[in-house]
């Protein structure tokens, strides 16, 4: 089997560059052939005969975790970049159809009552300094220690210079009428303005808590699929 120089162990070809890129346009080998990225390590299988373009190429395992479970206080007021929660890709990997889907646990204590925001960041920091492309708005609270539970997914509708994500918040709370919210459970739908995706190498979320507010972030963890 041709291997254009790259070795070839069990029929798996390994090859040292990004197979997202246009340099797969050549490399020569058959349809069905695993190609191992050197780089990132992922995996992707040629669909297609040599010379096609990069869409010639799946992943064959499109799922990306992280996690974290240790308990993080966010300063009141001051937007923080959540631990655990950040996706580290190869920059044009975000696809129509990627989705992401966070989830972890929030307790407060009876301080703070003002509204929260929790913003999905993308750019190539994994930090604060990435851009809040899609905001969502936590229903004012009451002043009563409760525990609650977020789950965020989005999905990337379009790519490119005009990139464009939809995503959902929904929180659960152990109270009926306060605490976290003064309503039984919120769900919060946002539409990001356009932006550009194929520069991304990170994407993670940020919390700035109501003045006040004292929370404490427990199990964090985040996937992110078809990539």
């Amino acid at each position: 089997m041709p291997n254009n120089g790259n070795s070839i162990v069990a029929g798996l070809s390994y090859y040292a560059g990004n197979p997202s890129s246009a340099d797969l346009k050549s490399f020569d080998e058959p349809a069905g052939t695993i190609v191992i990225d050197l780089t990132s390590g992922a995996l992707r299988q040629k669909k297609a005969a040599q010379g096609t373009n990069v869409d010639g190429y799946s992943d064959v395992f499109t799922g990306i975790t992280n996690s974290a479970a240790g308990a993080q206080a966010p300063v009141a007021a001051t937007r923080t970049y959540i631990t655990g929660s950040n996706v580290a890709i190869t920059a044009g990997r975000i696809a129509v159809g990627t989705l992401f889907r966070w989830r972890f646990g929030m307790t407060k204590t009876a301080a703070g009552t003002a509204t929260s925001t929790i913003d999905i960041a993308f750019g190539t920091a994994g930090t604060t300094a990435d851009t809040a492309q899609v905001s969502f708005t936590k229903p004012a609270g009451t002043a009563v220690a409760d525990e609650g539970f977020v789950e965020i997914e989005a999905i990337v509708t379009a790519i490119g210079t005009s990139g464009v994500v939809t995503g959902e918040f929904r929180m659960v709370h152990n109270l009926a009428a306060t605490g976290h919210l003064q309503i039984p459970a919120a769900v919060v739908l946002t539409t990001s303005s356009a932006f550009n995706t194929s520069t991304v190498t990170d994407i993670g979320l940020c919390i700035t808590t109501g003045a006040s507010d004292a929370i404490t972030i427990g199990i964090c963890t985040v996937e992110a699929i078809n990539l």
